[in-house]
């Protein structure tokens, strides 16, 4: 399903927030995140954001972000909370 052009403008402004120029953290993970943002198409199902990070025992964890869940992100402050691909709540905070 296509996005209208509002809700691609709002992922178009969210996305950068996780290129490296503020630091991530995930509420509920100590561990550094490593990002990995693909090109906006206006979809709602394209995969535009992938999230993983290792836990202190060495186990690798990941999110997926569709273009529609960025869409649905609410951003208050330096902080966004967005639903992943598994329907899990996520915090992000941004410094």
């Amino acid at each position: 399903m296509k996005l209208k052009l509002p809700l691609v403008n709002k992922v178009k402004h969210i996305l950068p927030m996780f290129s490296g120029e503020f630091q991530v953290d995930i509420v509920g993970v100590k561990d550094d995140v490593i990002v990995s943002i693909s090109d906006v198409t206006g979809d709602s199902n394209n995969e535009i954001l992938y999230i993983g990070w290792n836990d202190d025992g060495g186990k690798f964890y990941n999110m997926k972000f569709t273009e529609g869940n960025v869409s649905k992100s609410r951003l208050i402050n330096h902080t966004l909370v967005m639903t992943d691909h598994e329907g899990d709540e996520v915090t992000f905070r941004f410094s």
